[in-house]
């Protein structure tokens, strides 16, 4: 055979190495990418829960609407129904609250935020349903958790635990929150 009719290319068993090596490649650089994504979840979830308990303690003292001065403000978390969410509920200060009871018209719905995708709320103190109340008036603070509702906190901190969903290994983290002070640790 003639040397300059000769066609020169790759073969199949070079071809599949190289796309092998790509892909392991890709595989190699895409865990630790979609890792350090959710940790970044996981920080910016840290914030959002620090800022609503900020928000809402200053909510119940310092309330700015004419509208609606002074509202008692209370944080609800409800791992039984919503693992990736806090509600923040208003009620006039002078409200006589039955704490089985959340269907009362003078209770209102301010915000319902929701957490990064992904992430839940595992449990407050070891506890599913707590609610954090700030008193307008008074400038007190009572923590509850239902077991049926009963005053929670003996100490004067509050560790929240979240996670990540589904992944492994599982990546977690807390927060505190010192009553006393009105600091969260994060």
């Amino acid at each position: 055979m003639n040397s300059k009719n000769k066609i020169s290319a790759f073969t199949l068993v070079e071809l599949m190495v190289v796309i092998t090596i790509s892909v392991l490649l890709m595989v190699w650089i895409y865990a630790p990418y979609n890792y350090y994504s959710n940790k970044a979840k996981l920080k910016m979830a840290k914030t959002q829960i620090a800022k609503t308990i900020y928000e809402a303690r200053n909510m119940a003292i310092y309330w700015l609407n004419n509208q609606s001065k002074n509202k008692s403000i209370w944080i609800y978390f409800d791992n039984n129904l919503n693992k990736n969410s806090i509600k923040i509920y208003s009620y006039p200060y002078d409200f006589s609250w039955n704490k089985n009871d959340f269907s009362d018209s003078s209770i209102k719905l301010i915000k319902d935020i929701k957490l990064e995708n992904g992430i839940q709320i595992d449990k407050i103190n070891n506890k599913d349903k707590v609610i954090f109340y700030f008193n307008a008036i008074s400038w007190t603070w009572t923590y509850y958790y239902y077991s049926p509702w009963e005053n929670m906190f003996t100490n004067n901190k509050i560790k929240i635990k979240f996670s990540y969903k589904n992944w492994w290994p599982n990546l977690s983290s807390y927060i505190t929150y010192y009553t006393l002070t009105n600091i969260v640790d994060y």
